[in-house]
């Protein structure tokens, strides 16, 4: 059986900026050297533990523009992981079409 961990088990991913922002659940990962480009206080254990972790996210969009929200676990977990820019990218999940129009709630 193929290593999900294996970098050529999926294909290229989509970047996060393509990814719908609407509450739709899609597969993501993080990137593998997140501790490597945060520093100081962002650089902490946390970031070690999520590094290149395949996690499926979801988006609830901006706060009419004023703010973005950033990527969460989806579900009803409510754990903050990070913005676009954490994240390697992303691939719809199946049976979600193109990773439009499904929502996790």
């Amino acid at each position: 059986m193929a290593d999900p961990a294996d970098a050529n088990y999926f294909p290229d991913p989509r970047p996060m900026s393509e990814a719908p922002k609407d509450r739709t659940s899609v597969l993501a990962r993080i990137l593998r050297d997140l501790p490597a480009k945060k520093s100081g206080q962002e650089a902490s254990q946390n970031l070690h533990d999520l590094a290149g972790l395949l996690v499926v996210v979801c988006h609830p969009g901006d706060i009419e523009g004023v703010r973005d929200l950033g990527w969460r676990l989806a579900g009803p977990f409510g754990y903050g992981l990070g913005p676009d820019d954490w994240f390697e990218g992303w691939w719809p999940l199946p049976g979600n079409g193109e990773g439009h129009g499904q929502e996790d709630d």
